[in-house]
């Protein structure tokens, strides 16, 4: 199960699958991971981590405040990255 392509595997049931390949990547994605979950019709993501980005030891993380990533009533725009079918969204 190592060897496996785990972003390509989750992609089609998740809203996005993306892999972390360095610790100084994680603040990043966990943001973006969040905002991308509860935006729209709330559902899953799958964040992978390469053991470079998990030893590399500790970074600093402060999450963000609920408001920031969830719709408040009103539709909340898409956020550009990779979208669950490896294409861009804006």
């Amino acid at each position: 199960a190592q060897d496996a392509d785990h972003v390509a595997l989750f992609q089609s049931i998740c809203k996005w699958s993306v892999m972390v390949g360095s610790a100084e990547r994680v603040p990043h994605v966990m943001r973006e991971a969040f905002r991308r979950a509860m935006t729209g019709n709330p559902g899953p993501v799958h964040i992978d981590f390469t053991r470079d980005a998990v030893e590399d030891g500790t970074v600093e993380f402060h999450p963000a405040a609920p408001s920031e990533y969830r719709a408040s009533g009103h539709k909340c725009h898409r956020v550009q990255g990779t979208g669950h079918n490896g294409r861009e969204t804006h």
